[in-house]
């Protein structure tokens, strides 16, 4: 094994967070749910994976058909009829040959494992497990999409008010406590009430531009830690800028537990994007995400599909993400070392 001095500082994280088996679950659970969610549509769709039809195969998934040579006018009209209508020479369908949008009315309240749906049918009968499976993008894209604007704007004025110290610092730490004040549920419902067709792109906004603070903080503490070591002095002696000193030499060195907070900041965007959707201010009323089909249940309990599986869908995403945190705050922690 290679001797503790000769290892890196990443290759140490490395090995502290594999000792972690509930942060290893965590993390290989996040990967199977961004497989989920990028190959959403291979996996719950009602258009064949691959079909042949009059001599010649189609791949209507991703909008494309392998053919000799060109498209005509006529194959193009063709990709858009009802596929399960024609009479096909070769099929291969999806697993679940469904999508979130296809309405089945004498499928109505179907349970589990009845008509081919396998976690049933909500109030429109629309497939369950397909909203659940596209949903999964809805969630990812939450998360990931508010913390990377709750990043940008933390470590930035995190960044300055460590380096700069003095006025700049008296600022910032201001504003981190007006921002702090605000109760970013409440915001995104009146933000949403005010533009009512923000759609899901407006939550993420407000996410994100409410959720730096913590970022913001812990960015500034691990500034104030480095900005006196000497690779910083000779950076400074040297006649470099500021700004080149702060995102080249000290953020790399103080960007660690910032990745800790944003693992917690994407459960909690999940969490908070999911009871907008249950309360009816999330997602439009054609986009399907888990939070919409745990709505469904408000009013129908005795479908207690559509309470058990979405609801548990969000426990288990952002019970995975807290787990992967806390792996990452326990692998980060030299106390371990």
């Amino acid at each position: 094994m290679t001797p503790n001095k000769s290892r890196s500082y990443f290759q140490i994280v490395k090995l502290q967070y594999k000792k972690n088996k509930l942060a290893m679950a965590g993390f290989f659970m996040v990967i199977f749910l961004f497989t989920i969610a990028i190959f959403a549509d291979f996996i719950a769709n009602d258009k064949p994976l691959l079909c042949k039809y009059k001599d010649h195969y189609y791949s209507p998934v991703v909008k494309e058909y392998f053919v000799e040579m060109g498209i005509t006018k006529w194959q193009k009209d063709f990709l858009n009829i009802e596929w399960k209508d024609l009479e096909y020479e070769m099929v291969i369908f999806p697993p679940i040959p469904y999508l979130p949008t296809n309405l089945d009315f004498y499928s109505r309240f179907t349970g589990p494992g009845k008509n081919g749906h396998l976690l049933g049918t909500d109030q429109l009968g629309r497939d369950v497990l397909s909203g659940m499976i596209h949903g999964t993008r809805i969630a990812l894209l939450v998360g990931f999409v508010s913390m990377s604007i709750a990043i940008t704007i933390g470590v930035i004025l995190g960044s300055l008010a460590g380096f700069m110290g003095g006025i700049t610092d008296i600022i910032i730490q201001r504003m981190i406590e007006v921002m702090i004040t605000i109760p970013t549920f409440f915001l995104i419902i009146t933000v949403v009430a005010f533009y009512p067709h923000g759609g899901i792109w407006m939550i993420m906004v407000v996410i994100g531009m409410t959720g730096w603070t913590a970022i913001a903080r812990f960015t500034r503490a691990e500034f104030l830690k480095t900005r006196n070591q000497d690779y910083v002095t000779a950076a400074v002696a040297l006649g470099y800028s500021n700004i080149r000193t702060i995102f080249k030499h000290v953020l790399p060195n103080a960007i660690a537990p910032v990745m800790v907070s944003a693992a917690f900041g994407i459960a909690s965007a999940i969490l908070i994007e999911s009871s907008l959707s249950f309360l009816g201010f999330g997602v439009s009323a054609t986009t399907v995400s888990w939070g919409s089909i745990l709505s469904v249940a408000r009013g129908a309990t005795y479908a207690w599909w559509l309470a058990l599986f979405p609801g548990f869908a969000i426990f288990i995403s952002v019970t995975t993400y807290n787990l992967v945190g806390e792996g990452l705050r326990d692998a980060l922690d030299p106390r371990l070392k």
